[in-house]
């Protein structure tokens, strides 16, 4: 289990281009939380679940989206 603190968990995220701003998103790190213990510190294996998730979701819905898109083809 890999844990970042929080702070360099979202300059990470805006040296990569995924946010404008470096500030903590609140929501997001109640959910990546370690524990109500340390609301500083990150887990990152959960991080990387959740962002395999959203891969694998959106190649759900493109997949359901080019079946759409072929069938109103045929009509």
């Amino acid at each position: 289990m890999d844990i970042l603190k929080a702070e360099d968990f979202f300059k990470l995220l805006q040296q990569r281009g995924i946010r404008k701003k470096a500030t903590e998103h609140r929501n997001l790190s109640e959910f990546l939380r370690l524990s109500p213990a340390f609301p500083d510190l990150l887990v990152v294996k959960t991080i990387r679940r959740t962002l395999e998730q959203m891969a694998e979701n959106e190649e759900f819905m493109d997949a359901i989206r080019e079946d759409i898109e072929a069938a109103q083809a045929e009509n």
